[in-house]
């Protein structure tokens, strides 16, 4: 009976956590959600001051229209932050010409020279995505007994639940159109995982929309870490 006491503790105090995080979920930011970035100390940001903004797929079936969000959202932070970007109807114009699909930059390297050459820019910012989904997290019910501080034995249960997870991963890098060189690198993933915490953060917090809708986010916190052209003291 004092193992059943126990069980039935803790099951009530995770039942209360669970609650407290499932209603303060979309405040958090998840920790594996925190964008991670580096820049070469070479860098140099008036050599790179025009980029051309190219997504990759580096998954089947990714949603054309995910990948467009993601550009503009890449093309308006680093317009933002003092920088030219080519037009995404110059860069499509290029691809076509050459018979180049996107997915196939996945690797990076010469493939991106190639193009970079063509649209005159020294460097492209390449944009993947990966890990897109949705899945059903099922955790079944339980019952039995437990006895109380005044030694009574009562019944307890617990109920199914069923919930959707979403997961995404975003990453970006910058990449020499000459010397194939990353220049700069960031990455941001989140959900997917079966811990209560993940599954709170992937059900209730980024993953409030879908995948989809994750995967954007992730893409806004990671174009923010893009090297700005202009120290702040010159703003």
């Amino acid at each position: 009976m004092k193992l059943l006491t126990g069980l039935f503790a803790q099951r009530s105090l995770l039942g209360g956590l669970s609650r407290v995080l499932a209603i303060t979920a979309p405040l958090l930011v998840p920790a594996c959600a925190v964008p991670r970035a580096v820049t070469n100390p070479n860098y140099n940001a008036e050599k790179y001051s025009r980029v051309a903004v190219i997504t990759v797929p580096e998954q089947p079936n990714i949603n054309p229209g995910l990948l467009r969000r993601m550009e503009d959202v890449f093309t308006m932070e680093i317009i933002a932050k003092g920088y030219s970007v080519v037009s995404r109807s110059d860069v499509q114009r290029v691809l076509k010409e050459i018979d180049f699909q996107s997915s196939g930059l996945t690797g990076g390297g010469q493939s991106a020279a190639r193009i970079g050459k063509i649209l005159n820019v020294p460097g492209i910012v390449l944009v993947g995505v990966n890990n897109v989904e949705e899945r059903n997290h099922y955790t079944p019910g339980s019952s039995g007994y437990y006895r109380n501080k005044r030694g009574e034995i009562s019944a307890y249960s617990t109920e199914a639940s069923n919930m959707v997870i979403s997961s995404a991963a975003v990453s970006a890098r910058l990449v020499d159109v000459q010397t194939t060189d990353v220049l700069w690198l960031g990455q941001a993933s989140s959900g997917g995982g079966d811990s209560p915490m993940s599954i709170l953060q992937s059900g209730f917090g980024d993953g409030m929309g879908g995948a989809e809708n994750m995967a954007q986010i992730l893409a806004q916190r990671v174009a923010k870490t893009y090297p700005p052209r202009y120290p702040k003291s010159a703003k």
